[in-house]
């Protein structure tokens, strides 16, 4: 599976290293794809910069939609792999916002139950992709907003 993970790293780094006139946002989704891709593979470092490049993208297209992602995957690099639960709720609240400003459900899904007074980086349980239909194998923390 790494070795497809890889291939498709290198496949959108060539689209953006030889399209750099193309649309904001097209540059934007395939660094955001290598983002997610590299977290995928354990390589944090290069997806935080990957997502931050995706990131900046978006804002300049006032691209709601992946400007919530972008932010949200953010969130989840630095709740799970830096351990700064401050940044990341900084970050999930402020992709929640995005999502809202545009006006989007998936992003204000609610994806699990927060306790009054905790932390929602923290509380929020850890889903198993296998107890989600056609999801099989992948771990995430999920932001409930209050």
């Amino acid at each position: 599976m790494k070795n497809h993970i890889a291939e498709g790293q290198q496949w959108l780094g060539r689209f953006v290293a030889s399209n750099v006139s193309a649309p904001a946002t097209d540059r934007a989704t395939a660094l955001f794809g290598i983002g997610i891709l590299a977290r995928r593979q354990g390589d944090y470092k290069k997806a935080e910069t990957a997502l931050q490049e995706s990131l900046a993208l978006y804002r300049e297209s006032r691209h709601q939609f992946g400007i919530g992602q972008s932010l949200h995957h953010l969130a989840h690099i630095a709740d799970d792999h830096s351990a700064d639960s401050e940044k990341a709720v900084d970050l999930f609240e402020e992709s929640l916002a995005a999502f809202r400003e545009g006006a989007d459900k998936w992003g204000l899904k609610p994806r699990g139950v927060r306790s009054p007074g905790t932390s929602p980086v923290r509380s929020a349980p850890r889903v198993s992709r296998s107890s989600r239909p056609g999801n099989s194998g992948y771990r995430s923390r999920s932001f409930v907003p209050v």
